[in-house]
């Protein structure tokens, strides 16, 4: 037993050597950007996205809403472990900041973390979810394809028949655009009308279509899966 705890504690050690130690010398906003370049580049390094995680959770008060953002995309996209440091500290902040500077939202701030809270399981009846739809109404005008599909994808897994007109209002908006969208926007649409309160008949067959058209050789295999 003795042995045992030696070794345990000889690679405790060994880990906290080898943990990346400069990021905590980041700023909120750098903070922010390491964990999103993580997410972007797919080499989702887990002892350096644990220090980034735990930073941000630190400096969230200082960051923008758009850097909040960013930072719940990020666990979002990840979703591996240590997954503790994301249900337990950063989305704490994140539904806090995101209530503290909603009003401040754009767009991009909005899409994405609609999309992200509703991936990292926050409740659909939560408060933040009150807060981001109404201003997700307020700009869907302004609102590109690939960030309706966005959007689109986070409220559907909210439930709820009340969202029924978002889905309704954003078909004929949508159909048109689906050979121009990538991949994974495309794979955004598929899921959120998946998950969706309604049957759209226009928009399954548009996806059909769609996807019979594309090679599905030049697509990941997350893709073709989702």
């Amino acid at each position: 037993q003795q042995q045992q705890q030696q070794q345990q504690q000889q690679q405790q050690q060994q880990q906290q050597q080898h943990r990346p130690t400069k990021v905590h010398t980041l700023s909120a906003a750098r903070t922010a950007h390491l964990m999103w370049a993580i997410a972007e580049s797919g080499m989702f390094a887990g002892d350096l996205f644990e220090v980034a995680a735990e930073r941000a959770a630190l400096l969230g008060g200082d960051m923008r809403l758009g850097e909040i953002a960013d930072v719940a995309w990020a666990c979002a996209v990840v979703r591996a472990p240590p997954l503790g440091v994301v249900t337990d500290r950063v989305l704490p902040m994140v539904v806090r900041e995101t209530l503290r500077q909603g009003r401040d939202a754009k767009v991009h701030d909005v899409c994405s973390l609609l999309w992200a809270l509703a991936f990292l399981r926050v409740p659909g009846d939560h408060c933040v979810f009150r807060q981001l739809v109404p201003r997700f109404e307020q700009y869907f005008e302004l609102c590109t394809p690939k960030q309706l599909a966005v959007a689109l994808c986070g409220v559907a897994r909210l439930g709820g028949a009340e969202h029924r007109a978002l889905f309704l209002r954003a078909t004929p908006v949508l159909v048109p655009e689906l050979r121009a969208l990538r991949p994974d926007a495309l794979c955004n649409v598929a899921m959120a009308y998946g998950y969706a309160p309604l049957v759209d008949d226009a928009m399954l067959t548009a996806l059909v279509e769609e996807v019979a058209r594309r090679d599905a050789a030049t697509m990941s295999f997350a893709d073709v899966k989702s």
